[in-house]
């Protein structure tokens, strides 16, 4: 919705709309914010989840408009992904829609979009505009592991201009540093996304009272990305707001993909993106991660003791700097994580067993410090 406002000159992200006290009342149809009141930019609309401010953006659209920017992102056609029983999920044309359908689509509502498509539109916005082709298969090699055949990136469209999308996607690392998905940040790498909080609907029932899909959408790092991760939960209980019960799931998985050893990530343009998160709260004991305190990790795992004159080291985080914590003989993708949720960046072999770190356990570091696993290689295998 914003992108077909920037893009068609219709608004700015400046602009300013009147989300009066939180309700409007439109073709019938009344829509409601959790926390907005009166005006606000367009972005901020955008940052804080306001329906009310992105449906009265909406409202300068024209319904040509507003349906080729739904479309050209990709939604309501398959991906053209060969995968066989796909569907294109649902954006009926204009002259199928109501007096209440400009508002509902600006929401979120009276489209269904299949998570494939909603990484696909996020995906646009981090290359830049551009919408690629999905790919399930990036080579296949001979027995001899000769290439018999490298599958392209294609692009299917520009859907909007590059400069657009820079924008955007620096609204949305609002939306994770101070709007509605602060539970999707990372301490080390700034993410960009967006969550998504929808009655769940059924073509038998319509939309069923009490019943929600939770969404959380989110591509990282934001100044030069290589993920992008979507969560989508069925019928959440309790708490069911996607920044509050999705977000945190798209952090777990960013984290479980910095810490893995075979997933394809460009580690030195990684190094390149890192940046020291400033926390607007003091810390206490533990690790902390986003604004939520995390578990410790389960007892259980055997440590060899600690060389003398080290001290003891347990990841503390204080306004001193942060204690390196003691890692040797814990599984590396522990480790990585331990060491990413303090806010540190990583180098070193992943996989063998961590003898320990440099620097050592118990060493004062500041946030976005690089910790160096020292690993004993695994030993070959005839």
């Amino acid at each position: 919705t914003v992108s077909g406002l920037l893009e068609n000159d219709l608004a700015s992200l400046e602009d300013t709309v009147d989300v009066e006290n939180g309700t409007w009342t439109v073709a019938g149809r009344t829509l409601h914010d959790v926390h907005s009141e009166g005006r606000m930019s367009i972005a901020d609309a955008l940052r804080v989840s306001s329906n009310v401010g992105i449906a009265k953006a909406a409202s300068r659209m024209s319904p040509r408009i507003q349906y080729e920017t739904l479309r050209d992102f990709g939604f309501g056609t398959q991906t053209g992904i060969q995968i066989p029983g796909e569907v294109g999920g649902t954006l009926r044309k204009p002259e199928r829609w109501s007096s209440q359908s400009p508002a509902s689509l600006a929401i979120g509502y009276e489209v269904s979009v299949t998570p494939l498509q909603m990484a696909m539109a996020y995906g646009a916005l981090a290359n830049g505009g551009r919408l690629m082709q999905p790919l399930l298969v990036k080579k296949i090699l001979e027995s001899d592991g000769s290439l018999k055949q490298q599958f392209e990136p294609n692009m299917v469209r520009q859907v909007i201009p590059e400069q657009i999308a820079h924008r955007i996607g620096q609204v949305l690392v609002d939306v994770v540093e101070d709007g509605t998905g602060t539970s999707a940040q990372l301490g080390t790498f700034q993410v960009a996304g967006k969550s998504g909080t929808t009655r769940l609907y059924s073509p038998e029932a319509g939309y069923e009272s009490g019943a929600y899909w939770s969404s959380f959408v989110g591509f990282f790092p934001a100044d030069d990305p290589q993920l992008v991760v979507v969560v989508k939960l069925e019928r959440p209980q309790g708490t069911y707001y996607g920044g509050a019960v999705a977000a945190p799931v798209t952090r777990a998985t960013m984290e479980a993909a910095l810490a893995a050893s075979a997933t394809h990530i460009d580690r030195e343009r990684l190094v390149e993106s890192g940046r020291v998160y400033t926390p607007t709260t003091s810390f206490g004991s533990g690790a902390v991660f986003a604004n939520q305190e995390l578990d410790a990790p389960k007892a259980g795992l055997d440590e060899p003791a600690m060389p003398i004159g080290m001290g003891l080291a347990n990841g503390m985080v204080t306004g001193d700097g942060i204690s390196v914590p003691r890692l040797a003989g814990v599984p590396s993708r522990i480790a990585v994580r331990r060491l990413h949720a303090l806010g540190l960046r990583v180098s070193g072999p992943l996989g063998g067993e961590i003898l320990g770190t440099e620097p050592g356990p118990g060493m004062r570091v500041v946030r976005g410090d690089t910790v160096a696993l020292i690993v004993r290689p695994r030993a070959n295998r005839d």
